[in-house]
């Protein structure tokens, strides 16, 4: 079974983007990619598939340091909050992209399913490694967004059909909102640019942690408001050091503001 994204993936012909227009009324949301995705394929090898390959590479991994092998892996905050390494199961698949006129193009990509940690499970479960591309992200240029899929089975990021992305059922989806980079929720900044050098040096990502914790649904009561009010406009919150502000980071973004009110 394949469920159904909501993007939209063909830029290649000028009368695609206006049946896109179409498409974003209709479904809300239209992104693109490079003109690979005009006819119907498979993703067996996530983000790779969806990557221009032209013109100059350079390698995206990270840190290494078996002294601190909590930064040598892609970290996961469990729903109970606890955070621990990605577990060495199936693929977590990274991709890293820009917004041209709407359309999401796909610059560079990262996995686990490589040498490093399909040898040294117990120590680099999480350890991603992968490339990037000029032909997307230019020297020096900063990513507007990333992607990052728990392909289970390994199977990879399901098909592209009549220019809709359909992900598999095993397929756990987490975008640029739900990552905490170097510890600071959706801070897109901390991820830095991508650059070139000569000769090659890897760019390594920050630590980034995955927030699978479920959206919060519970009533909200006195309590809730006064918890609310005694951290208004906070910016600090986390779940170790003083529990989301005592409950009033509604969305886990480490603030607290009008849209935690909203949610509240």
């Amino acid at each position: 079974m394949l469920r159904q994204l909501p993007f939209v993936y063909n830029r290649s012909l000028a009368f695609i983007r206006h049946l896109v227009v179409c498409a974003i009324i209709i479904i809300t949301a239209a992104f693109g990619y490079s003109p690979k995705a005009a006819n119907a394929v498979g993703l067996p090898n996530g983000f790779r598939d969806l990557v221009g390959t032209s013109g100059n590479m350079n390698f995206v991994e990270n840190y290494l340091d078996t002294s601190v092998p909590e930064w040598e892996n892609v970290m996961i905050r469990e729903p109970n909050g606890i955070v621990v390494v990605f577990p060495k199961t199936g693929v977590l698949r990274l991709g890293f992209y820009k917004i041209d006129e709407g359309f999401m193009n796909f610059g560079g990509y990262a996995n686990n399913d490589n040498g490093w940690s399909n040898n040294n499970p117990s120590l680099l479960s999480g350890w991603c490694l992968g490339s990037f591309y000029d032909s997307v992200l230019a020297d020096g240029d900063s990513a507007d967004g990333v992607m990052v899929i728990h392909d289970q089975d390994g199977d990879g990021i399901g098909s592209v059909d009549g220019g809709i992305w359909y992900l598999g059922d095993d397929d756990i989806l987490y975008q640029t909102k739900d990552i905490e980079f170097n510890g600071v929720q959706g801070d897109l900044s901390q991820l830095g640019t991508f650059d070139y050098p000569v000769p090659t040096e890897s760019k390594i990502l920050p630590q980034m942690t995955i927030d699978a914790r479920p959206p919060r649904n519970e009533p909200a009561g006195i309590n809730e408001l006064e918890s609310f009010a005694d951290y208004w406009l906070s910016s600090d919150c986390s779940p170790e050091v003083n529990s989301d502000c005592a409950g009033a980071d509604w969305n886990y973004d480490g603030n607290v503001n009008y849209q935690d009110f909203a949610i509240m």
